[in-house]
């Protein structure tokens, strides 16, 4: 089974997305930030994200999910 982008970028279950590409999630309806994850293949996503309590920043390319 393949791995999913986020998966390979270092993304675990339970951390918290703060900023996706420079804008602030809380700001954000769910939609929103999950269109985020379905633009074009290639399109690079860069995530702040909170795990346990620190700031970590990730970024990997968006794939086809069809592949």
């Amino acid at each position: 089974k393949k791995d999913p982008p986020a998966d390979k970028a270092g993304l675990r279950i339970g951390d918290m997305i703060i900023r996706v590409n420079g804008r602030e999630t809380h700001k954000m309806e769910l939609q929103e930030v999950m269109a985020m994850f379905f633009e074009e293949e290639g399109k690079v996503i860069r995530l702040k994200i909170e795990r346990e309590g620190e700031p970590m920043s990730f970024s990997f390319e968006l794939e086809s999910m069809l592949k």
